[in-house]
């Protein structure tokens, strides 16, 4: 169901949207879907044409009654660093504070 839901989040989005999971963490299993945004403009414009595609939203549904305790978005920022690197990355270590 989630490779179907990034497929289906790319085409309706236009953006290289990626899966992940996390295995190292108190929270094995769950995942994550991700997309590099120039900025919060192209982000909302993306989930609006998702929004509007009730195939979309069926599937989202279907996922959300497969979860404990719903979704949890977030949008970050990098503040430091480059990440100029091409192509998905095969690992990558998030801490939050």
């Amino acid at each position: 169901m989630a490779v179907g839901i990034t497929e289906k989040a790319k085409k309706d989005s236009g953006l290289e949207v990626e899966l992940w999971a996390q295995y190292w963490s108190p929270a094995f299993g769950t995942v994550a879907w991700t997309a590099f945004v120039p900025g919060l403009a192209t982000l909302v414009a993306a989930g609006d044409k998702m929004a509007a595609d009730a195939a979309f939203t069926a599937e989202e549904s279907k996922g959300a009654a497969l979860t404990i305790g719903g979704t949890d978005d977030a949008v970050s920022s990098l503040i430091h660093g480059d990440f100029s690197q091409e192509g998905p990355q095969a690992e990558f270590a998030v801490d939050t504070a």
